[in-house]
Parts: C-alpha cells; sequence; structure tokens
C-alpha cells in the first residue's frame, strides 16, 4: 500500500481483514503507526528509504502479488509498480496529475513480468456499507477509531 491517507488506511483495514499480509509505504510516521495499527505486517518509511520498491520485494520474498498506489505521485506510481513479483497486480486509485497530462510507468518491467496495471476512480455509493463491513471485520473498539 502507497500512501496511508484515508484511503490507502481503508484498504489496510480491508486487506488486513481478508487475511492479506500489508506491507504500508509512507512518509509520515503517524501514518505508518496507523497503519499497523490497523493491520499491516510492516511498514516501509519512504523518507529513510530510497529505493522503497526493493524493501518490497524483500519484505515480501520477491515482490507484493497487489499494489495499490492511494498517494498519485509519478514516483509512488512506479514504486508499486516496481514492487511486484512476476505476474502481479497494480492498482492506480490515486490521481496522477501532471502539467502535460502524462505519467510515466515502468512498462518494460510490466511487459516482462506480465503484470496487471489498473484504474480506480472511485466506488459507488451502494457499495459502501459492503465496504464498511469489512473495516469493521479488520480492526473495532476505541483503540482504532
Amino acid at each position: 500500500m502507497h500512501g496511508c491517507g484515508g484511503v490507502g488506511l481503508s484498504a489496510v483495514m480491508i486487506a488486513a481483514a481478508s487475511g492479506a499480509r500489508v506491507v504500508a509505504v509512507d512518509v509520515a510516521p503517524k501514518a505508518l503507526e496507523l497503519a499497523r495499527t490497523f493491520g499491516a505486517a510492516a511498514c516501509v518509511d519512504a523518507r529513510e528509504t530510497p529505493d522503497t520498491a526493493a524493501a518490497v520485494r524483500e519484505l515480501t520474498g520477491g515482490g507484493a502479488h497487489l499494489s495499490l498506489d492511494a498517494l498519485g505521485s509519478p514516483a509512488t506510481c512506479a514504486a508499486s509498480v516496481n514492487g511486484l513479483r512476476r505476474r502481479g497486480r497494480h492498482v492506480q486509485v490515486g490521481l496522477l496529475p501532471s502539467a502535460d497530462g502524462t505519467t510515466p510507468v515502468p512498462l518494460a518491467r510490466a511487459i516482462a513480468l506480465e503484470l496487471e496495471l489498473l484504474g480506480s476512480h472511485g466506488m459507488a455509493a451502494h457499495t459502501y456499507p459492503r465496504c464498511w463491513s469489512w473495516s469493521g471485520r479488520a480492526c473495532s473498539g476505541p483503540t482504532c477509531w
């Protein structure tokens, strides 16, 4: 999980509730602390780790099966793709604002490792209750909220 703001922490909770071993990446110590509280098995401080993709590959024994970029910067998008294992899946949740409307993505790696690259632009309001029920299973009580 790249970016542990509201969307990223929600994804951490849902993934942990589903049994995934979550690795959280962020630049803010408080965000990483919350990610660990909400179920992240490992955290990578991007301020202190120059190559977060290598750290994710090491922590996951060869790369993540699934990686989400909830921040939406060219650097986090590339790190998310570069942290995947063969046949892994990258989901771009955070918007990628750029002056010219393009973002460099490591496509050579995507092709070589047969990666899946997906984009997500939100979810329909009628699916919120199902999402909230997943979050409730991951973390409940005063220590989480």
